[in-house]
């Protein structure tokens, strides 16, 4: 990042980027996607002068001239006060950024205790690796990794790590220092990029040092309920899919305690963007993702119309015998650009098929040759009667 940062403020680049291979890999893509956020509260304030205004008034009728002196008064007061509202606005503005700035930037800051501050190094190979206690300290008292640095009991005797590969160990200790609380609170942390063929041994290095690869993300869902996307590993590979540095779902609308009204749905999810849908028929379950609004006509018997919003696929895998279409792992499925699109009717409306036929409530994809949900499906009826009948459907080619 500093090269990147040398580059650009010499002038030779006019550009902060990541390459490719560095883009996919969270131990460089979660930092630069954190100190290359903008804030505005450094940018020169606009500042708005009221105009002012003059006038001569006729002195043929003295208490009209009076009374209209003092409405000149009262609107010049008015707009002093407007102008003064929107400044405390900026400043608050500027305010709210720089907390941001400075809660963001609060785990590369010196600790006020000074022990905090210890730098703790270990020799894996022959290469120095290295860590501030205070992140450690983050983990829990006397976590395997602190007793692992630590050069005070308690502590390991030998200073050398033999056993574990460099590559291992340097993206332990990086995964540990971002779950740690290096970055912003409710921020998905991704696992560190392995090879798929090392994985398996990443895992045990891993968990010998009291991380697990699937660690639970940052989810804020009711307890005591059943999730459709049950374990943390399922969670991890599909937050992994939306690429969001901020990524932390929250509940929306569950058929289970809403209800399969299509009002009802509409109702919690019309105008949000980032849904996440996630479907179970028996032990089929797959979903999709709208990164962008459902947005309802103001005409209750109309339709949006189609327009373009990013989607993709999914597929989790079945949770009984196996079904056909279903993955063995959690997949995502893309789609044709000329796919992303969604169409969401009113409550007393319909979407059309192609064909101009009445099928559903909403349907997200099918534009050109590629997949669709539908949900409230009736082939050439439609809607149906509820939200419990959908549809999905994905051309062979269009899988991976």
């Amino acid at each position: 990042l500093l090269d990147e940062l040398t580059l650009y403020e010499t002038g030779r680049t006019n550009t902060v980027e990541l390459p490719p291979p560095k883009a996919a890999d969270p131990l460089y893509a979660d930092y630069h996607a954190l100190f290359m956020r903008e804030i505005n509260c450094y940018a020169a304030p606009q500042q708005t002068t009221p105009p002012h205004t003059a006038s001569t008034a006729s002195t043929d009728n003295p208490t009209g001239s009076e009374d209209q002196a003092i409405q000149q008064y009262l609107k010049a007061c008015e707009q002093f006060l407007r102008t003064h509202s929107a400044a405390i606005k900026q400043l608050q503005g500027v305010r709210d950024d720089i907390r941001c700035f400075l809660e963001a930037m609060e785990p590369f800051f010196a600790s006020p205790d000074g022990s905090e501050n210890e730098i703790l190094s270990l020799t894996v190979l022959g290469r120095k690796v290295s860590m501030m206690r205070k992140t450690f300290s983050r983990l829990g008292p006397n976590h395997p990794l602190l007793t692992r640095f630590a050069t005070t009991p308690p502590c390991w005797a030998d200073r050398r790590v033999r056993q574990t590969p460099t590559r291992h160990f340097v993206n332990t200790v990086d995964f540990a220092r971002r779950i740690g609380g290096t970055m912003p609170a409710g921020q998905f942390v991704r696992p560190p990029a392995m090879e798929e063929s090392e994985c398996g041994l990443f895992k045990e290095d891993l968990m010998m040092y009291g991380l697990s690869y699937s660690y639970s993300p940052p989810v804020d869902l009711p307890a005591g309920n059943e999730w459709i996307i049950k374990s943390a590993d399922e969670w991890v590979a599909v937050l992994d899919m939306i690429h969001k540095p901020i990524c932390k779902p929250s509940l929306v609308f569950k058929s289970r305690s809403d209800g399969f009204e299509y009002k009802a749905f509409i109702d919690k999810v019309a105008g949000k963007s980032g849904l996440l849908f996630a479907v179970k028929d028996r032990t089929h379950r797959f979903g999709c993702f709208v990164d962008g609004p459902l947005t309802p006509p103001q005409d209750p018997t109309k339709t949006s119309g189609i327009y373009r919003v990013p989607i993709f696929f999914f597929s989790l895998p079945t949770t009984g015998p196996p079904l056909s279409g279903a993955y063995k792992r959690t997949t995502k499925i893309e789609l044709p650009s000329e796919s992303q699109v969604v169409d969401v009717a009113g409550t007393s409306g319909v979407v059309k098929s192609k064909a101009g036929l009445p099928t559903a409530n909403v349907r997200i994809g099918g534009g050109g040759a590629g997949g669709v949900l539908w949900l409230g499906f009736a082939h050439t009826s439609g809607p149906a009667a509820d939200l419990s009948s959908c549809q999905q459907w994905i051309p062979r080619e269009h899988l991976p």
